[in-house]
């Protein structure tokens, strides 16, 4: 139980510093601040952002608690050791993931060699197992090969499984787009999921993307291990402190940074010979080619067959004129529709059905009675209540009579002060008693007016599992099979989902056309929205109020919505996507071609949004300009003819 709360609190930890940052700093700039200004506190929210990863590699590959926690502390004094010469700042992830897989490798490797001459009897704190038996055919082997697999592949399946991050969010750290890390992780799934079948284990891609989500961040490392590694790595970064950090940690993490800077040598050394070889190769091209030269420049120079390019025939180019105003940016999301209010008749007291007074498909109103309930055993106790109110009161009757005795006695000075103050005691105990069976008789009338199961407002009744002579209780009733379900379809609800920066632009009353049963591109408005992004596509749901009255959409019909998020922009321009060729979107910068003075120029433009058939331009074209629609093949200063239209 110990255990299951610190993970709990460590991936809360976890998941609020990767909430700060997207929303404030990245790991690139908390690296960069750390580097250059020695910020520890830059440092620390590294550790703990990225501590359940590292030390979730370290525990799969090393039994050993002990052994686990040595090789975690390790893989952080490494990290502040090379923190200023990593490259890719913003893959810090997937650099600790590496290194924390070699470290625990040469944990696990000083452990078999000292195996031998520790002393018996000594015992080994080991990780506990796991009692899924899958998993714990995939836990020693799944390391070994994820560290297989191509870096480009490996990145996004370390941020998206092993961290917990969204697709978007590994975007943006890796530096790529959406689509390109969806292709990735499809691509590394599969290859992983085939070294993993060649090693005996065998299991589809998505189950294997499903287990590796559930179960690669279920080891946590405690806080005061988080804490005790950030202080160490710091200490270990700066030689004038006084040495903080365990041996057998400092020997593994200067171990593992010796392995490093080796392997590094070995690789300058082989792209050295590489381009050894290849500046060889090109002085000897240049040696055999240069007399052929000085022969070809003695020789008369060619004519031209066809003409230079200036010269040359024109290329027949079509043309189009932007368009004005923009596009306005459209989402297309499928829809559901859902009762706008859903009642799910529960027992609330136990007893047996008497009688079930409405079917499927029979409308109820507020108030009606659909279920009756037969309790005997209640009936008793509401007989029980009222005789103890009954003696209660009477008790009452009795005590206020002796406390009035007691005080005509006290005042003919017949008996002491005492007396009376005991009279008045035992007549507010007696009042209370009353209050108290009062309470009780009205709880057991409450629960005798459970026995009537009423609906709660205007609806149909689409679902009934109750029969008469069937015994019924309320306990774990939210377990149970509901005994009528009644649904409001007079007002349903339709319901999509906004993604990522999409739902920041989502606001109450936009207009969005439907394609539901019987309804064709009308237009509603935006009723309602959650104002927070939930599960792991990062998704708000939005809902529309629809009226119902002739119950032509009923709960479970599945449609289509499309929604305006962004207004048109008079300054913008409407061009058709044929317009950018084949180089959009792999280039970084989109450009176009247009005609002037019977030639082709490429000009660059800013693409604000594109659907299938056109694309928005803010910047680089003007309302006059002719845009070619065929560019394949054109280079500035292309002459060209412009084709008419048939």
């Amino acid at each position: 139980m110990a255990r299951h709360n610190l993970s709990t609190v460590i991936r809360y930890l976890q998941q609020l510093t990767r909430t700060s940052g997207v929303n404030g700093a990245s790991d690139a700039e908390l690296l960069e601040r750390y580097v250059r200004c020695r910020d520890e506190a830059a440092f620390e929210l590294l550790v703990w952002r990225h501590g359940a990863l590292v030390f979730n590699v370290c525990s799969r590959i090393l039994p050993c608690q002990q052994d686990a926690e040595d090789a975690f502390q390790a893989t952080f004094l490494a990290f502040v050791r090379k923190a200023g010469s990593i490259r890719r700042c913003g893959s810090v992830a997937s650099w600790l993931y590496k290194v924390a897989y070699r470290v625990a490798l040469e944990a696990r490797e000083r452990r078999r060699k000292t195996a031998a001459i520790e002393k018996p009897g000594g015992e080994i704190l080991a990780v506990q197992a796991e009692d899924d038996p899958l998993w714990n055919d995939v836990r020693p082997i799944l390391d070994e090969e994820l560290n297989r697999l191509p870096e480009r592949l490996r990145q996004p399946i370390v941020l998206c499984y092993l961290e917990g991050k969204s697709n978007a969010e590994a975007a943006r750290e890796l530096g790529c787009r959406l689509g390109t890390v969806y292709s990735r992780l499809s691509r590394g799934r599969e290859l992983l999921r085939q070294r993993l079948q060649r090693r005996g284990v065998t299991m589809p891609a998505a189950a294997l993307a499903t287990a590796l989500t559930a179960r690669a961040t279920d080891a946590a490392p405690a806080i005061s291990l988080v804490r005790t590694a950030a202080r160490a790595a710091l200490a270990f970064a700066d030689p004038s402190a006084t040495p903080t950090v365990p041996p057998r940690v400092a020997t593994l993490a200067e171990g593992v940074l010796r392995t490093m800077f080796v392997t590094k040598l070995k690789i300058t050394a082989v792209m050295l010979l590489v381009i050894c070889a290849a500046a060889g190769g090109v002085l000897t091209q240049a040696r055999t080619e240069a007399p052929q030269a000085r022969a070809k420049a003695d020789d008369p120079p060619p004519k031209p067959a066809g003409g230079d390019k200036k010269n040359s025939q024109p290329i027949a180019v079509k043309v189009v004129k932007p368009k004005k105003g923009g596009q306005p940016l459209m989402v297309t999301r499928p829809a559901d529709v859902v009762a706008a209010q859903l009642q799910q008749i529960v027992p609330l007291v136990s007893g047996t059905i008497k009688e079930v007074r409405v079917d499927i498909g029979d409308a109820v109103k507020k108030g009606q009675v659909l279920l009756v309930l037969d309790a005997p055993l209640l009936g008793k106790e509401v007989e029980e209540a009222e005789a103890s109110l009954e003696l209660a009161r009477a008790q009452m009757e009795e005590a206020e009579a002796a406390a009035a005795l007691a005080e005509a006695q006290h005042e003919a000075a017949k008996i002491d002060a005492s007396r009376l103050v005991q009279a008045k005691a035992s007549l507010k105990a007696s009042r209370a008693r009353v209050r108290l069976a009062q309470a009780v008789q009205d709880k057991v009338r409450i629960q005798e007016g459970f026995t009537q199961l009423k609906a709660a407002f205007d609806g149909v009744v689409t679902r009934r599992t109750a029969d008469v002579g069937n015994y019924v209780q309320p306990s774990d009733s939210r377990l149970l099979q509901p005994l009528l379900t009644v649904q409001r379809i007079d007002m349903v609800r339709i319901l999509f989902q906004a993604y990522n920066n999409e739902a920041s632009l989502i606001k109450r009353g936009m207009s969005a056309k439907l394609w539901l049963a019987g309804i064709h591109g009308s237009v509603y408005k935006v009723s309602r929205f959650s104002p927070s992004l939930e599960g792991s596509n990062r998704e708000m749901v939005v809902e529309i109020d629809l009226p119902n009255a002739d119950h032509r959409l009923l709960p479970g019909m599945t449609g289509e919505v499309k929604m305006p998020l962004q207004e048109t922009s008079p300054e913008s321009l409407i061009v058709p996507l044929a317009c950018l060729g084949s180089q959009y979107p792999p280039f970084p910068v989109p450009r176009v071609y247009i005609v002037r003075d019977g030639k082709a120029y490429a000009r660059q433009v800013t693409v604000n949004y594109r659907d299938s058939e056109n694309a928005e331009i803010s910047k680089g074209l003007s309302a006059a300009d002719l845009v070619i629609t065929n560019p394949e093949n054109l280079e500035s200063g292309t002459p060209v003819k412009i084709e008419k239209a048939p």
